[in-house]
C-alpha cells in the first residue's frame, strides 16, 4: 500500500464521518480505489483525476453523482457509469476510452470534456438534448452525423479528429446556439 492509497482511505473515512457530498482523490497516484469508496452513496461530486486508475467498478453504486472528474487516468471503459442518471458534468480527458455507449441513457449530461481518448463513434450521444459543451479534441471521430440534432450545443471541439471539413461546416450551420466551434 502506498502513501496515496493511505491518504485516500483517510479522506474517504472523513467523508463518511462528516457525510460530505464531495470527495477529491486527485493526484494521489492511485492504481485502484479503496473498497470503502462504495459506502459513499450520498456523494454528488467526485474527483479522481491525475491517477493511474483503470477500473471504475468500485464507484458503480454512487449514482447520486452529478459531477465526475476522471481526467488523466488509464480508464478504458465507462461501463460502471451506466446507472449515473443524475450525471451532468463528466471530465474524462486523457484516458484510453474508445466507446461512449455506457453514456447512452444519461440524458441529463450537460458537459462532456473528453479530449485525447480513442473515441470514434458519436451515436451514443444522439438524443442528449441537454448537452451544451462537448470537447472531443484528439480522438478518432470520423462522422459528426450523430450529433447533428444536439441543438443546445454551445461549445464543440473536434480539433485533431479525422473528420472531413465539409460535414463540419454543415454541422456549424445546423446548430443554432453554437458559439465556439473548433476543428
Amino acid at each position: 500500500m502506498n502513501e496515496g492509497y493511505t491518504e485516500s482511505q483517510r479522506r474517504i473515512g472523513h467523508c463518511i464521518q462528516e457525510r460530505i457530498p464531495y470527495l477529491d482523490l486527485s493526484g494521489l497516484g492511485l492504481r485502484e480505489l479503496p473498497e470503502e469508496i462504495a459506502e459513499l452513496t450520498w456523494i454528488e461530486r467526485l474527483s479522481l483525476s491525475r491517477n493511474e486508475l483503470t477500473d471504475l467498478s468500485p464507484i458503480a453504486g454512487l449514482t447520486r453523482i452529478h459531477k465526475l472528474a476522471l481526467t488523466g487516468n488509464r480508464v478504458e471503459s465507462l461501463e460502471p457509469l451506466r446507472g449515473f442518471e443524475r450525471l451532468k458534468f463528466l471530465f474524462i480527458g486523457g484516458n484510453g476510452i474508445e466507446s461512449l455507449v455506457p453514456l447512452r441513457e444519461l440524458k441529463t449530461l450537460k458537459k462532456i470534456e473528453a479530449p485525447e481518448n480513442q473515441i470514434h463513434d458519436l451515436a451514443p450521444l444522439r438524443g442528449m438534448d441537454h448537452l451544451v459543451y462537448l470537447n472531443l479534441r484528439g480522438n478518432r471521430v470520423e462522422s459528426v452525423e450523430p450529433i447533428e440534432g444536439l441543438t443546445q450545443l454551445r461549445w464543440l471541439g473536434l480539433e485533431e479528429d479525422p473528420v472531413s471539413r465539409e460535414p463540419l461546416r454543415e454541422l456549424g450551420r445546423r446548430l443554432p446556439h453554437l458559439r465556439h466551434f473548433s476543428y
